[in-house]
């Protein structure tokens, strides 16, 4: 009877447990089993070494999510290319403000505004994580891809450490094309050919030439300091300070009588303007003037053979007045400046 109540309490013990590591398992495994997962993939056209199924992805330090499985591109797609496969779990609870990629869509507009993930060393040992950051447009140079993902696609980009290994990489390369025995054999016949120059120069008829230099140079040095400090000099500068200042002077003085005189000579030429239009004026009326004075002439002419002699003697004094006026008009058509200024010039 002792014995069956030992196998009693044994087992409501062993019931007890069980249940407690249930509500246990549930309690604290229930954030992990109910959770959201969007699940992404990228590609790596690198080794990623130290990263292994269940390493962590991180956004700035705040882990986001975990890798879920690695593998090589050509066992997932159709393609050629060595592309390196990761498909990636992100938990959109733990995800930060800036990154709440909840969907689909905003999950590519992040994609477009420069997300990408990076491998990022964790710490000493060799271990690799995942970053996700947003990156400046120059630093993003996306792997080109001929299919469509089956899941939302973030591209990948090169970690610091990559690009400097690429970059000491493609030094070395380019050190190897570097011919350094036909440079060194040129430097070797540089200084040949620069030593038997030196020893055929007269060095000491250099010397001399140089001394000589030095002795002119001080001489023409000391000849320049005599004369700017030399009384000439400073006669010369206040000879021409006192010029200077004369010349100021008068330009001071004459610059009112200079000004009358501009402006005389504008009403000058303003009065003589007007009166050249009105001599303009009276010789376009000078032709009718004529042809009355011709008319009347010809009148007179019909009463002369009527009237006395004196009345002749009129007639022939006005068509001398006419000619008179003939020359005028003939003169001053030739020479209207006659008209003003006086006699016309002279004829070669």
């Amino acid at each position: 009877m002792e014995q069956n109540s030992t196998y009693f309490k044994i087992g409501i013990f062993v019931i007890i447990g069980t249940i407690l590591g249930t509500i246990c398992l549930v309690i604290f495994g229930a954030g992990v089993i109910f959770r959201k997962e969007i699940m992404v993939e990228t590609y790596f056209n690198r080794s990623v070494q130290g990263l292994d199924v269940g390493s962590a992805v991180k956004y700035r330090g705040i882990a986001i999510g975990n890798v879920k499985k690695i593998t090589a591109l050509p066992s997932k797609y159709n393609s050629s290319l060595n592309y390196v496969m990761l498909q990636v779990a992100l938990f959109a609870e733990n995800m930060p403000a800036d990154l709440k990629t909840n969907t689909y869509e905003k999950l590519d507009k992040d994609v477009k505004k420069g997300l990408r993930f990076q491998l990022a060393p964790l710490g000493i040992t060799g271990t690799m994580f995942l970053e996700a950051d947003y990156l400046p447009p120059e630093k993003i140079k996306d792997l080109d891809i001929s299919w469509t993902p089956e899941t939302p696609y973030i591209p990948s980009a090169p970690n610091t450490i990559a690009a400097f290994t690429e970059s000491i990489d493609k030094i070395l390369s380019n050190l190897e094309k570097i011919n350094v025995a036909g440079i060194t054999d040129k430097i070797e016949t540089l200084l040949t050919t620069v030593n038997e120059k030196f020893s055929q120069m007269d060095v000491n008829e250099i010397n001399t030439q140089m001394t000589g230099l030095l002795a002119e140079l001080r001489e023409t040095n000391k000849a320049l300091k005599d004369t700017v400090g030399s009384d000439k000099l400073k006669k010369i500068i206040d000879d021409s300070s006192a010029i200077t200042a004369d010349v100021r002077s008068t330009i001071k003085t004459t610059k009112p009588a200079l000004e009358s005189a501009v402006a005389d000579i504008s009403s000058a030429a303003d009065t003589s303007r007007k009166t050249a239009e009105s001599v303009e004026k009276a010789f376009e009326r000078l032709p009718g003037i004529l042809e009355k004075i011709d008319n009347l002439t010809r009148r007179l002419d019909g009463i002369s053979s009527e009237k006395s002699p004196a009345m002749s003697e009129v007639i022939d004094n006005i068509k001398k007045i006419s000619e008179n006026l003939e020359d005028l008009s003939r003169s001053a058509k030739q020479y209207p400046s006659h008209i003003i200024f006086g006699n016309p010039p002279e004829k070669n």
